[in-house]
């Protein structure tokens, strides 16, 4: 298989980054509160490390930071991990939902492999973008939408265990995915047309105390 590691021209900046981390024990930080601080435009700009649509909005920033500074290699990784489960030329019939695609590094990946068609999902805007952005044409479709707000009732209960999720397939006719248990996305949610209708759990988050 091909090497695609995130360091391919159309994943970096023009130039490095300045990145510098904080002092002291990581372990006294809570996962939430990681950042790192970065020269941008003359300005020390400190981005916390889960607040991806900041860091999908300026390219190549998160490729420097979480593959090079923290070298992270995860989409190579499960690139790696499938390629070694898979038959000769099996890539080719490999149809892909790529859940939290970000900005398409494990989809590359898959493109590299062969991979017949790949759809990308994100609950982040800034993703769909940069994918776009860094990566164009390795997804047949990309969508922004928030799968905890329409995987709810009794026919998507069976979606909540990771074997029965992964059995996905992307009907191509009706342009959305699709379970076994004939559960599916509504195309119109699915491409960003229509809100879905809220589910009981963040009704009731939203009520007030």
């Amino acid at each position: 298989m091909t090497d695609t590691r995130a360091g391919s021209p159309s994943a970096t900046a023009e130039k490095p980054f300045e990145i510098t981390f904080p002092r002291g024990r990581e372990e006294d930080r809570d996962q939430d509160e990681e950042f790192c601080e970065v020269a941008l435009h003359g300005e020390t700009r400190r981005i916390r490390f889960h607040d991806y649509h900041e860091l999908y909005a300026i390219p190549g920033l998160y490729e420097q930071l979480f593959y090079e500074k923290l070298k992270c290699d995860s989409p190579h990784t499960i690139a790696t991990l499938l390629d070694e489960q898979l038959d000769d030329d099996a890539a080719a019939d490999l149809r892909v939902l790529d859940v939290g695609a970000g900005n398409g590094m494990v989809g590359e990946e898959l493109d590299r492999m062969g991979a017949e068609h790949i759809v990308g999902v994100d609950i982040i805007e800034e993703a769909a973008e940069a994918a776009q952005r860094d990566r164009p044409g390795v997804y047949d479709d990309y969508f922004v939408v928030d799968l905890t707000d329409v995987l709810w009732g009794p026919m998507a209960e069976p979606l909540r265990d990771p074997g029965y999720f992964r059995r996905v397939q992307v009907d191509p006719e009706l342009r959305t995915i699709v379970w076994p248990n004939g559960f599916d996305l509504d195309p119109d949610v699915l491409h960003g047309n229509y809100e879905p209708a809220p589910s009981p759990d963040s009704i009731a988050r939203q009520a007030p105390n």
